[in-house]
């Protein structure tokens, strides 16, 4: 489910090339770090989060992994309301799965490494997908081996744990309220 998420996201990121908010420009980290630098981040990150394309687009790079990607996104969730912020964290989730060392030296502490790996804000529709999720951003974040991070893999593995728990625990207590 994780692989057909991620190829869905790619597919949207690609046909999204042309973002109506950037006129002909296609959305990147660039021409979105040139907004901020020109109107500041404020309304870079109106202008972005305006339009569902470019809301799409950004999710979609920044759940790619891609280091200049993560750059925008840290830069951008400080000044986004709470539903984009909350887009912003589930795609900073996705992230760990793919690029997990560029996750935890660029988005933490920006995004707490105790909540950013407890999981998404919104679990996904199933049990078993999420379960599956969270045990592929666990085996990435387990495979990260640069010792700068040892500190941040460690609190992102326990909170991993912990967000595991609370998806099985929320999955119970839904299916008996029916």
């Amino acid at each position: 489910m994780l692989k057909r998420f991620v190829v869905r996201v790619l597919a949207l990121s690609a046909a999204l090339a042309v973002c109506p908010v950037h006129g002909a420009q296609p959305l990147t980290p660039e021409s979105i770090q040139a907004d901020i630098h020109r109107h500041g981040v404020n309304a870079a990150a109106s202008r972005v989060f305006a339009q569902a394309a470019s809301r799409d687009a950004l999710m979609a790079g920044v759940a790619s992994g891609n280091v200049r990607w993560v750059r925008v996104g840290v830069g951008l969730q400080a000044v986004t309301d709470a539903g984009d912020r909350s887009e912003l964290h589930d795609a900073m989730y996705i992230a760990l799965a793919r690029q997990p060392a560029v996750v935890l030296q660029l988005a933490v502490p920006a995004f707490p490494v105790e909540v950013l790996c407890a999981g998404r804000a919104d679990p996904l529709a199933t049990l078993r997908e999420s379960l599956a999720e969270v045990d592929a951003v666990r085996h990435a974040v387990r495979a990260v081996k640069a010792p700068a991070l040892a500190a941040k893999k460690a609190a992102c593995l326990s909170a991993l744990d912990k967000g595991r728990a609370d998806l099985i625990r929320f999955f119970a207590e839904s299916s008996s309220s029916f």
